[in-house]
């Protein structure tokens, strides 16, 4: 919406909202920012994403790697033991990357998803209001082959009456 400029009365901010050619103009200039401020939003929304997978990651490797070192001291921290840390802390660290990405692609699947369903339902409205365009076009075709027709009729009517 436009905003009330300083100073501006009442009525003269009414009129102008009610300019058809700004009101135009306004709506060119907010679908011409549209994608931009949709990039920006879909942009945050990845970075807290990732930011998200990240703590989760952290978490699962933190109690993996606390699990593995009470083993080792509870075993007395012998050679076997350490080599066993190491081993379960590199399992815990694959299963918790596995996990991630399985979560990843759950999650660009699901907006792929989201994305063919917003595609086929704008296609849809479109779809229509082609079709209802059409329909429109064919009745003013119409209407205009019989006033065409009748103006025809009307045309040889007057020229009999004359002659």
């Amino acid at each position: 919406p436009l905003k009330r400029r300083r100073a501006e009365p009442v009525s003269a901010w009414a009129d102008r909202r009610r300019n058809i050619a700004t009101s135009r103009a306004s709506r060119s200039f907010a679908e011409a920012r549209s994608p931009t401020l949709e990039r920006v939003l879909v942009d945050e929304r990845n970075r807290s994403f990732v930011q998200a997978a990240r703590d989760a990651t952290r978490a699962v490797v933190r109690e993996a790697v606390g699990k593995a070192v009470e083993r080792a001291m509870r075993e007395g921290l012998n050679d076997g033991a350490a080599a066993a840390a190491a081993a379960a802390h590199e399992e815990a660290k694959q299963t918790a990357m596995a996990g991630v990405r399985e979560s990843c692609e759950q999650a660009q699947k699901a907006a792929i998803e989201a994305l063919q369903a917003k595609f086929d339902a704008e296609r849809a409205a479109l779809k229509e209001e082609l079709s209802v365009i059409s329909g429109r076009l064919h009745d003013k075709s119409d209407e205009c082959a019989t006033t065409e027709a009748n103006l025809a009729r009307m045309t040889d009517e007057r020229d009999r009456v004359r002659a």
